[in-house]
């Protein structure tokens, strides 16, 4: 069974490699305490990249 945070890696991958130019930037949206930052840590742990974690 693949875990959220797999396939959101997944698609990540896809989509970045798409892109022609490097560094790609990645937006999380949502309201506080629901996890975003756990969720880009997540992903990101699995493709190798960094996380610029900020609230407004």
């Amino acid at each position: 069974m693949t875990s959220t945070a797999d396939f959101a890696a997944e698609t990540l991958r896809a989509l970045v490699s798409a892109v022609d130019r490097q560094p790609v930037l990645v937006g999380v949206d949502g309201q506080g305490g629901t996890g975003r930052s756990t969720s880009a840590r997540s992903v990101v742990g699995s493709l190798g990249r960094a996380v610029v974690a900020g609230d407004d």
